[in-house]
């Protein structure tokens, strides 16, 4: 074993100019301290951490059981929770299902329109849908066009949603979202309603007592809207 020490006053370790302080094993470079005083890694492997950590630049922190600090910037790299139900816990001091912010996600859907059911001969011009998810709740931002509503028949709905609508109070078919419309060619204000257990959206004639028809929307139908709803 080879030791570098110093037992009566501080070891320093110098690089001149820009150069850098590199620690190696078996000539595999496994950190480094750059000219700014940054401690690079790709693998930190800790218990604990503390004390003041102005910054860490790195591609990944593992096994790390807690950091103390004034300020915790990440140069390089992701946070990553590769478990399910782990993430970021919020004014408790362990893993608390209703304080951890554990679920994120953005992307894009393809709303459509069925009428009883069917689609027969339905024309789509515009088919647009963007979404974020955090925890259990959904927004969604919806623009939504047909030229033609095609020969089937019976009540709207827009279905398509990313994720399917949580269940309230055991019920099939609740108002578990809303819906805001930012314009609609619709003669009378629509209600949008979505239907427990399922990825879909009743259309309501206002004030929402009933369901909106074939013969309730023109052939070239343009809707935009936002929606926000729970999973």
């Amino acid at each position: 074993m080879s030791t570098i020490k110093s037992s009566a006053e501080d070891l320093t370790l110098n690089a001149d100019g820009s150069n850098e302080i590199k620690f190696q094993i078996n000539a595999v470079e496994k950190a480094s301290i750059n000219s700014s005083g940054l401690l690079t890694s790709t693998t930190i492997d800790a218990t604990a951490l503390t004390g003041n950590l102005p910054a860490i630049d790195g591609s990944n922190l593992t096994g790390i059981n807690a950091i103390d600090g004034t300020d915790l910037t990440i140069v390089t790299g992701d946070i990553v929770f590769g478990t399910a139900g782990k993430g970021i816990c919020l004014g408790v001091t362990s893993n608390t299902d209703g304080n951890t912010l554990d679920d994120y996600e953005e992307g894009t859907f393809t709303p459509t329109m069925t009428l009883g059911g069917g689609a027969t001969g339905v024309v789509y011009g515009v088919q647009e849908g963007t979404y974020t998810k955090i925890g259990n709740t959904v927004s969604c931002i919806v623009v939504f066009n047909i030229s033609d509503k095609g020969s089937s028949t019976g009540s709207v709905y827009l279905g398509g949603f990313p994720f399917t609508v949580a269940n309230w109070s055991g019920s099939t078919a609740v108002d578990g979202g809303s819906a805001t419309f930012g314009s609609v060619n619709t003669s009378g204000a629509l209600t949008g309603v979505m239907a427990g257990g399922t990825t879909n959206m009743w259309l309501l004639g206002h004030p929402g007592t009933a369901v909106s028809q074939h013969s309730d929307i023109p052939d070239d139908w343009t809707v935009r809207m936002s929606v926000q709803y729970q999973v």
